[in-house]
């Protein structure tokens, strides 16, 4: 039929498919790619205002696809939570600054007094929770017939958002598996 023959580690639509895919070796380059973005606007001078606005509009959105797919090590997700912090602070290789305001404070809605910025752990967590609720939401999408008949044959389509017991299965299952009680 004309196909390649490819073995593992390749990509397939931007996401990497290799046999371990929670090791940390395929999250660099993305991180990579974030501290580059860093070193060429640091190289100007940023206001506070500025620094949120492409924390916001660019560093949180890089890793959104690949968080979606893949459940990211703890790590990974602490390393994404100080790129955007550290920026955010204005704190560089020469420069050392302090934070003004908690994280966690910082990453609450503006209507709570924060500054609306997503936590990589929590927004991995939903992500999670999204493909659950897409797997429950959909029952004719092709991927949730094959999950359908892998994971969960002996529920039916109305129950499946209260299934529990104990399922292991492929990285994408577990992630969502694991993240399921945030839809419940």
């Amino acid at each position: 039929m004309g196909f390649q023959r490819e073995s593992l580690p390749l990509k397939y639509l931007g996401v990497p498919l290799m046999a371990k895919p929670l090791h940390k070796r395929i999250w660099e380059p993305m991180i990579n790619k974030m501290q580059d973005k860093i070193r060429k606007w640091t190289t100007r001078s940023l206001n506070l205002v500025a620094r949120l606005v492409l924390t916001k509009a660019v560093l949180q959105l890089i890793p959104i696809f690949r968080l979606s797919t893949f459940p990211a090590p703890k790590g990974v997700l602490q390393q994404l939570r100080t790129i955007q912090r550290d920026f955010l602070w204005g704190k560089g290789e020469e420069r050392k600054k302090w934070a003004l305001v908690a994280w966690e404070k910082i990453c609450k809605p503006k209507i709570y007094d924060g500054l609306g910025l997503d936590d990589p752990e929590i927004l991995n967590r939903v992500l999670g929770a999204k493909l659950w609720w897409q797997w429950v939401k959909d029952p004719k999408a092709q991927w949730v017939m094959i999950w359908k008949e892998k994971y969960g044959s002996t529920w039916l389509n109305n129950e499946l958002i209260r299934m529990s017991g104990h399922r292991k299965g492929s990285y994408f299952w577990n992630k969502a598996w694991d993240n399921r009680e945030l839809v419940q």
